[in-house]
């Protein structure tokens, strides 16, 4: 998966969870968004290998 295609599913994320009542909204899904946007900022760096 390219950079652009994971920034691109992040925010499709990003956009569902914020879409998402707080009350209903599920604490590991906000930590997953935090570890895809610091695999797609370490990417960024060129500190990744994928």
């Amino acid at each position: 998966m390219t950079a652009a295609e994971k920034v691109e599913a992040y925010l499709d994320r990003v956009l569902r969870y914020l879409d998402t009542p707080l009350v209903q909204r599920d604490p590991g899904e906000y930590e997953a968004l935090m570890a895809m946007k610091s695999e797609i900022y370490t990417m960024s760096k060129g500190d990744a290998t994928t």
